[in-house]
């Protein structure tokens, strides 16, 4: 059996999914709590910011903002950040959400974080994105 992972927007612009295993890496949830200390982000990129080369500036800048690039599609790119770093550059506190286990309908899915206030922009990437959230924990789903 094959769990695919559906997170974010990731999908829905122009990513593709991965079969992935169900076992978590070391270091990330292993249970219902969050033990990983990063918050997924996403950007959503302005049009003139979605070639090669933007792309790249954005993932420099980011980068000296404390943030990770982790994945890009055609119009967005996601990024992990510290629980702090992510306090100290947007002002606010993400929610911790736990983990689901598997059940009859899903393959369950792991701890993440929800953010329900808009997120600010930081103005070194204002040329570049036009806005930002918190990348809700992916779903799996098994193969029927």
């Amino acid at each position: 059996m094959v769990a695919l992972v559906i997170a974010g927007c990731g999908l829905a612009c122009g990513e593709t999914a991965e079969p992935e295993s169900r076992e978590e890496p070391p270091g990330e949830e292993t249970g219902a709590g969050v033990t990983d200390d990063t918050v997924n982000v996403a950007f959503i990129l302005k049009g003139e910011a979605r070639s090669a080369g933007a792309k790249q500036e954005v993932e420099s800048i980011a980068r000296g903002l404390g943030m990770e690039p982790t994945r890009a599609g055609a119009a967005t790119m996601t990024l992990k950040v510290s629980r702090q770093r992510f306090e100290e550059l947007f002002g606010g506190r993400p929610q911790e959400v736990p983990a689901l286990p598997a059940s009859a309908r899903d393959a369950g899915s792991p701890a993440g974080h929800r953010y329900e206030e808009e997120i600010p922009v930081p103005d070194a990437l204002l040329r570049y994105v036009e806005s930002i959230s918190v990348e809700p924990p992916a779903r799996r789903l098994d193969e029927p």
